[in-house]
């Protein structure tokens, strides 16, 4: 188990926040040490993650990109009006589900309004 699910399950048992205080202390008891800076994007990994659409939030927040594009584990792109870019984004199979149960909201919410894809 990756060091972001395990600190993920403590918070979760423990009914915690992801704060910083709180990550700190998840980490001491995994045995592992980190700088600040690797804390805070631990946090920010951890609260995308429970509250956003985890390693795709970053993508989904950037005001340049019209599309996301998620074709497995392995393959992300963005489209940010020059055409398809891979991301060096990977997504686990529980956020691979997520990303395709996104795509089918997104569909409905097209048929419904009878746009056309």
């Amino acid at each position: 188990m990756m060091l972001l699910e395990r600190v993920r399950t403590r918070l979760s048992v423990d009914g915690r926040e992801a704060t910083l205080a709180s990550v700190a202390q998840a980490l001491r008891h995994e045995g592992v040490v980190v700088g600040d800076l690797a804390a805070l994007e631990l946090v920010q990994a951890l609260r995308d993650d429970l509250v956003g659409a985890g390693p795709l939030q970053a993508l989904l927040d950037d005001p340049d990109v019209t599309d996301v594009i998620v074709n497995g584990p392995h393959e992300v792109c963005v489209d940010r009006g020059h055409g398809l870019e891979l991301t060096p984004v990977l997504l686990l199979p529980s956020m691979l589900a997520f990303a395709m149960a996104l795509d089918f909201m997104r569909f409905s919410l097209r048929s419904r309004s009878g746009a056309h894809s």
